[in-house]
């Protein structure tokens, strides 16, 4: 139990993260520098004409982005045993950047007619361009909030924080275990992409990678996030602390959904949820302001 307080301590620490974060950037570089240089090298090969190669580099920032998503996954678990709030903002930083890096993948395969809006590839760019925008906005609204959620926060009493003290450990430990899970499933993933490359005889792609790894990753979230709200009865019994804590299970159910839309759904599913749970949040700040409680 000690040696697993340790590597607990370790690996939720600030040097961990620090370590974790340097090697990932490291990584991302260097993810960036071979895609150009394959897929460059690919065209070349194929004889596509030079403009073809331009298309290249913003296909290439798909595979660092990614490699960035993977130490924003560290960090949602990273912040789960501190605050429930910046976990919940972590899972739509994460989902911030998916979308983002789909505008550098959707640049790569625009294609500029006078008939913008009658080419699906060309509306889908505009569609996540302007979702893009929306959830920014959204986020810094949340992170807003979240700050007068803590400045309205009550200081506990020694009962109520010994409950609250379980509650952390127990978090604690569902986030160890997520850490093993996320790092299994990434395993998988890459040997599931590789295989499937191999079988139908087409090269190895970050983008089908991705989209095993995060469908799978949101689906264990909302496991997770539905055992720590039962478990959080054992310790709480106000009822605005389980309507938000409800709302943000709501909230990541529907960010699992717009992985299985396309187009204007998957964006108008992502949005929802980042605005119902900034709904929630603001409604759940007042119920603070009044020190609204039912213990």
């Amino acid at each position: 139990m000690a040696s697993q307080g340790k590597l607990f301590s370790f690996l939720f620490s600030h040097k961990a993260r620090q370590m974790f974060e340097r090697y990932i950037i490291h990584l991302a570089i260097l993810g960036y520098l071979v895609h150009i240089v394959y897929l460059t090298a690919n065209r070349l090969i194929m004889g596509y004409p030079p403009p073809q190669i331009f298309h290249n580099i913003l296909l290439a920032l798909y595979t660092p982005f990614s490699l960035i998503l993977i130490f924003e996954v560290y960090l949602l678990v990273y912040y789960l045993p501190r605050s429930t709030t910046e976990y919940i903002a972590k899972e739509y930083e994460i989902i911030a950047l998916i979308m983002i890096r789909r505008l550098f993948y959707d640049l790569g395969h625009i294609t500029l007619t006078r008939q913008w809006f009658a080419d699906k590839t060309d509306l889908t760019f505009t569609i996540d361009l302007v979702a893009t925008l929306g959830i920014f906005f959204l986020i810094w609204l949340f992170y807003t909030l979240l700050r007068s959620i803590r400045k309205y926060a009550r200081q506990p009493s020694s009962e109520k924080q010994n409950q609250i003290n379980q509650f952390i450990l127990t978090k604690r430990r569902v986030a160890s275990l997520l850490l093993i899970i996320f790092a299994a499933m990434l395993i998988y993933s890459i040997g599931d992409a590789i295989f499937l490359s191999l079988i139908n005889g087409k090269p190895f792609t970050v983008k089908y990678l991705s989209s095993i790894f995060f469908e799978d990753f949101f689906t264990v979230l909302i496991v997770s996030d539905v055992f720590l709200l039962l478990y959080s009865h054992y310790h709480t019994h106000d009822f605005h602390r389980v309507m938000r804590n409800s709302g943000y299970i709501v909230s990541t159910v529907l960010i699992r959904l717009s992985f299985t839309a396309e187009g204007i759904i998957s964006s108008f599913l992502i949005l929802s949820a980042v605005a119902f749970s900034l709904v929630i949040s603001w409604i759940y700040l007042q119920y603070e302001k009044q020190g609204f409680t039912q213990e």
